[in-house]
């Protein structure tokens, strides 16, 4: 069961984690990702670690190919080392999911793809995948670098009616001599600072 789990869920790092299916709905599928019980070793001291106690961190997966959520529950344990002059502490760690972050490391490159239908917007690859708007646009700039046209010898403005947003007009900047447009803003207001 637990490799038919997670090779299911194809994230990296996931292969000898205990894995158990919470429950299922048309919309979500609940997860629960362990590592097996070990022992454990200070990395400083090489004394046995304890394990103080086991929390449960929620990371979403929005991955599978009929439209499901997946709701990944991994259990963490904490340990503390058992010599008195050490005590240093550590958690499990998930590969496929970096610290602090609510969804895992493959999400990022799926809403990046996803930037290659030119007739989705962003709102509708966050509402695909169950993100913010804000995510989906910081994820596509952290990953995408695509430079601005270099400026013509003499270039023109104009403002067409687009309706973005909030904004009625947007700005069209164009090169005079070919009529190639150099960029599209959503608006000329410029605020006051």
């Amino acid at each position: 069961m637990n490799d038919f789990i997670t090779s299911l869920l194809n994230l990296k790092g996931s292969q000898g984690l205990n894995s158990e299916i919470l429950s299922s709905n048309d919309s979500q599928l609940w997860v629960q990702l362990e590592h097996p019980p070990e022992a454990r070793f200070c990395p400083h001291c090489n004394y046995q670690m304890h394990s103080k106690r086991v929390y449960i961190r929620t990371v979403y997966h929005p991955v599978l190919q009929d439209g499901r959520q997946i709701i990944l529950k991994l259990r963490k344990r904490k340990w503390k080392c058992q010599n008195p002059e050490c005590e240093a502490f550590e958690s499990d760690t998930f590969p496929f999911v970096e610290t602090g972050r609510r969804v895992t490391n493959s999400v990022d490159f799926l809403v990046v793809e996803s930037f290659r239908d030119y007739n989705l917007t962003a709102t509708q690859i966050a509402e695909r995948f169950g993100l913010s708007d804000t995510y989906v646009l910081r994820t596509f700039d952290r990953y995408v670098d695509l430079p601005r046209l270099k400026l013509t010898e003499a270039i023109s403005f104009d403002e067409v009616n687009l309706s973005i947003g909030k904004f009625k007009y947007a700005l069209v900047i164009q090169d005079f001599v070919s009529g190639e447009p150099i960029d599209i803003v959503k608006s000329s207001w410029i605020p006051k600072s």
